[in-house]
């Protein structure tokens, strides 16, 4: 819409009850993750998620009706799924990212053997091929061992048993 001088007139486009339940019902759940969450990263990220999701339900509900799949009424319900489903995918892409950036400042807080070692790692390993790479770094296997315990799902993949894989 234009004004008399062919300025576009903002417009607004109202949330219809089912999105809106929607909508409600996941800053709900997102607002208990944000007081959960320990990280104050993440805590950083979700609370940005809350205006990300009305954001994408809007800019999903206007490309849907340029397709002429929906109109410019109001944002529905679908528009809303949607929305959540991306902002969904970027929380899980967040936490994964500050994992690996707590687990890089935790293989810089490694004592010097232990970091020596985890560097001659292969990628992929079983544990007798890491006793193998410990024993030549003068560390016996039950140490090895202990190390691949404490640093499971920091440092290292259980990728299936008896397989690892360094997350680094």
């Amino acid at each position: 819409m234009t004004d008399e001088n062919g300025e576009l007139v903002p417009t607004q486009l109202p949330f219809n009850t089912e999105a809106r339940t929607l909508l409600y019902h996941w800053q709900h759940k997102n607002t208990d993750l944000c007081n959960s969450e320990m990280d104050e990263v993440l805590v950083g990220v979700y609370s940005k998620l809350d205006i990300y999701v009305i954001r994408f339900s809007l800019i999903l509900q206007l490309s849907r009706w340029a397709c002429d799949e929906s109109d410019k009424k109001e944002i529905d319900s679908t528009s809303v799924e949607g929305a959540i489903s991306i902002v969904e995918y970027f929380r899980i892409t967040a936490k994964r990212v500050q994992g690996i950036t707590n687990s890089s400042a935790m293989l810089e807080q490694l004592p010097t053997d232990k970091l020596s070692l985890y560097n001659a790692l292969p990628v992929e390993f079983t544990t007798s091929e890491g006793i193998t790479v410990a024993q030549k770094q003068n560390i016996s296997a039950d140490s090895f061992k202990r190390f691949l315990a404490d640093k499971k799902g920091k440092l290292f993949e259980n990728v299936k048993h008896g397989r690892y894989k360094k997350l680094i």
